[in-house]
């Protein structure tokens, strides 16, 4: 008699556990989450919730959509640094788009008109970020991997001229120390 009742606990337990484990979890059984639609990132990119954007951009695996999510993730979080959070989600996310960056080129290269300026708003913006909080030589290192990359910044200067002014600034700062 205690066989048939632990045995109905066994199946009631798997049972509960396949309804609410992870095929209902939105994630697979080897623990990972299911891919984001493109739906889901449209829906995505309309919001301005960085944790909904974020969310979708750890199930995205597409350079094109995932360039998309960063893009309006810095959007959202950059004019909100003060923020505690808001500033941890910048760094983090504006530093691991300008990493992914290179792979994103070649699929964003093909997408554009031929001749237009590659203009990604995320290396501009940190390099604004770290030059405020004197961080002089990270502003200068991703304004110079945007020159490489072929990234233009939108302004008549470009990383050129943030260049020339970071260090100028540098440099003042270091006269009166």
């Amino acid at each position: 008699m205690n066989w048939i009742i632990a045995s109905v606990l066994t199946v009631g337990a798997l049972a509960w556990y396949a309804r609410k484990g992870p095929l209902f979890s939105g994630k697979s059984r080897a623990g990972q989450r299911k891919a984001a639609s493109e739906e889901d990132i449209a829906a995505a990119l309309a919001s301005d919730d960085p944790k909904a954007l974020l969310s979708v951009l750890l199930r995205t695996k597409d350079p094109t959509g995932r360039h998309a999510l960063f893009t309006k993730i810095v959007e959202v979080t950059y004019p909100k640094r003060g923020e505690a959070h808001m500033r941890e989600t910048f760094f983090e996310t504006a530093e691991q788009h300008v990493a992914e960056f290179p792979a994103m080129c070649p699929g964003l290269q093909a997408m554009a008109p031929t001749n237009a300026p590659m203009v990604v708003p995320t290396f501009k913006c940190l390099a604004i970020a770290y030059e405020q909080e004197a961080r002089y030589e990270e502003a200068l290192a991703v304004c110079r991997r945007a020159i490489e990359l072929g990234v233009e910044d939108g302004t008549k200067t470009g990383f050129k001229g943030r260049i020339g002014r970071i260090e100028k600034k540098r440099e003042r700062i270091a006269q009166t120390h």
